[in-house]
C-alpha cells in the first residue's frame, strides 16, 4: 500500500533550509487577527459565517483602533520572486490582490489592497514594498490576507512569514536570505522507497542542472530545476545532490 508522503494539503515538502521565510510584511508590528484554518465570524450584514481562512490576516496595530502612521500598512514581499498579477476589484471578494510567484507552482496571495507599487513582470527581492493593506473585497477591517498555494492548493503559510501559527502580536523581523534562515532540527531525509511526483530545486547548482539536462528534465531558468513526473532513480539522485548542497527544494511524493 502506497502512502502520500508530505505535510498539509497536496503533499506539499520542503526543506526551508536558506529559504527567505523569516521577513514579517510589515516592519513593526505585526498581529494575527486570523489565522489560517476554520473560523467563525459575523460578517457586514450581521450573518454568521463558518469558513475554511486559506490564508493569514496581519495587521500592524497592537490592538484595535490604535493610531498609526500610513506607511505602518506599507508591506513587503517576504520571500522574493516575479510579479505574476495584479488585480483590482472585488475579485470574488479578495478585492485588490497582488499574486507573486517564488517558486515553480508556488504563488503567494497580498489580499485587500488600498494601494499597488508594482507591476506585472517585475522581480521583487525580498523586503520589496508591494503596497499598502486596505479593506478592499470582503472585509470587516482594514488588514492584509497573506495566503501561498502550491500548484493552486492553499497551504499553512505561516512558515513564510516566521510567525507562530496562532493569533497574537509579534514584532517586526527584517531577516533576509543570509544564511539565519529557519532549520528543522533534523533535515528532511530522501524515503528508501519513493516515487517522486514533482521536484523543485531552488538555486540549483551548475553540476545539477546539467545531470536535469542529461536527463531531458526540465530546467527553469529563474528559479532552478523543476521535475514532475520523474523516474525514482533519477528524482533521488538530483534529490541527493541537492541535498550534498544544502539547496532548498519542495518534493511531493508517493511512499511505499
Amino acid at each position: 500500500m502506497k502512502k502520500q508522503g508530505g505535510e498539509g494539503p497536496g503533499a506539499f515538502r520542503n526543506n526551508v533550509k536558506g529559504e527567505k521565510k523569516r521577513m514579517t510584511p510589515f516592519r513593526e508590528t505585526n498581529r494575527i487577527t486570523s489565522p489560517y484554518g476554520w473560523r467563525t465570524y459575523t460578517n457586514a450584514a450581521g450573518k454568521t459565517i463558518r469558513e475554511h481562512h486559506n490564508g493569514i490576516d496581519v495587521v500592524p496595530t497592537r490592538y484595535p483602533g490604535e493610531s498609526v502612521t500610513d506607511d505602518a500598512w506599507d508591506f513587503r514581499e517576504v520571500t522574493g520572486g516575479k510579479v505574476v498579477a495584479v488585480s483590482t476589484g472585488w475579485n470574488s471578494g479578495r478585492g485588490t490582490l497582488i499574486k507573486v510567484q517564488t517558486a515553480p507552482g508556488v504563488i503567494e496571495f497580498y489580499q485587500h489592497c488600498a494601494a499597488v507599487y508594482v507591476t506585472v513582470g517585475q522581480q521583487v527581492p525580498q523586503g520589496t514594498v508591494l503596497g499598502r493593506a486596505g479593506a478592499t473585497g470582503n472585509v470587516t477591517g482594514a488588514h492584509l490576507h497573506f495566503e501561498v498555494q502550491v500548484n493552486g492548493t492553499p497551504v499553512e503559510p505561516s512558515a513564510w512569514l516566521g510567525l507562530p501559527h496562532a493569533g497574537g502580536t509579534y514584532p517586526g523581523d527584517d531577516t533576509l536570505d543570509s544564511g539565519q534562515m529557519y532549520e528543522p532540527d533534523e533535515p528532511e531525509q530522501p524515503p528508501v522507497k519513493a516515487e517522486l511526483q514533482t521536484l523543485c530545486i531552488l538555486d540549483a547548482t551548475p553540476d545539477i542542472v546539467a545531470k536535469a539536462q542529461a536527463l531531458g528534465l526540465p530546467v527553469c531558468a529563474v528559479q532552478g530545476v523543476e521535475i514532475g513526473p520523474a523516474s525514482s532513480g533519477d528524482a533521488m539522485t538530483l534529490w541527493g545532490m541537492a541535498q550534498a548542497a544544502d539547496k532548498p527544494y519542495y518534493a511531493s511524493y508517493t511512499e511505499e
